[in-house]
């Protein structure tokens, strides 16, 4: 094995320290693109975690929605059965009206009280009974007597004919009370389920955003792995070639000064704990000793 010439020894020694200031630059860029690269990644993680709780909002706002939708379906269905029947009672009403006008039966509300019919008939009758009057003028009485009694035996009739109207337009107003409470009801479960629809539609816009702003985070993590991963494979490239520099010099028995700092620090250690052996075991230091532990004290 030949001896390295000093001038090698050197250019390889000249080598390493060039290959040290290129490596501690390309620690100093991994350091960068690693901080890059984990923002990117806690960003892309923060938006994936925003979009998971919109979607399980978004997931509760429609299952209530849906759930409001078909009881609006199942009132309108009510309310739409109510309509009908009040229209067919609304047709009977007037066929009924239209009978009792046809009948010649008046309205109960054209008509007079019977019990002030009543009053009238008794006293024209007693008139009649008690008073002294012609002929002519009794005659005249007896006829009005006659037509108020025929006109009270109507007002029977027409009580029974104007009975069923009374009763329909009872219904009616019942049945229109309960269509427009529900009515009401439809409006109210409508006005939420629209509220519900709309907070469904701005949480899908905004999960689209998300995940769109998810996406880009993403490939920027992507971009700075690639460049951490290229800058790291140049970083073991060139700490193989300072490997291979100092293997080669370790052949010809030479040591780089990095090398030799690093076996005079461990020597120096060991020799510390020796001296502190001693100091616990109360035992005599040399100058040697004195000067091994204030070296070990300013390192």
């Amino acid at each position: 094995m030949f001896n390295m010439e000093t001038a090698e020894i050197n250019d390889n020694k000249q080598k390493i320290k060039e290959l040290r200031v290129q490596i501690s630059s390309l620690k100093k860029e991994l350091n960068r693109l690693n901080k890059e690269k984990e923002s990117w990644y806690s960003k892309r993680s923060d938006f994936n975690k925003q979009i998971t709780q919109l979607i399980s909002g978004v997931k509760g706002s429609k299952e209530e929605r849906n759930e409001i939708t078909e009881q609006v379906k199942e009132q309108k269905s009510e309310r739409d059965a109510l309509n009908s029947e009040i229209s067919e009672k609304v047709k009977q009403l007037k066929d009924l009206e239209k009978e009792n006008e046809e009948k010649g039966i008046a309205h109960p509300e054209k008509r007079i009280n019977p019990e002030q019919l009543k009053k009238q008939i008794e006293k024209l009758d007693y008139v009649i009974q008690t008073q002294p009057m012609s002929f002519d003028k009794e005659q005249k009485l007896m006829k009005e007597l006659k037509s108020l009694k025929k006109e009270l035996e109507e007002l029977g009739s027409a009580a029974t004919g104007w009975a069923a109207v009374s009763a329909l337009k009872k219904d009616i107003n019942k049945l229109r009370k309960k269509s427009n409470k529900i009515h009401k009801t439809i409006q109210s479960q409508a006005a939420d389920s629209q509220s519900k629809h709309e907070d469904v539609v701005s949480r899908s816009k905004e999960i689209d955003d998300l995940k769109e702003k998810e996406k880009a985070a993403f490939e920027k993590f992507k971009e700075f792995k690639d460049q951490f991963v290229a800058k790291n494979d140049e970083l073991k490239a060139l700490l193989k070639q300072v490997d291979g520099i100092k293997d080669e010099l370790a052949e010809h028995n030479v040591v780089v000064e990095e090398e030799q700092k690093k076996v005079a620090a461990k020597e120096l250690k060991e020799k510390a704990k020796e001296v502190d052996k001693k100091v616990k075991e109360g035992k005599k230091l040399t100058t040697e000793d004195l000067l091994i532990f204030q070296r070990s004290m300013s390192k």
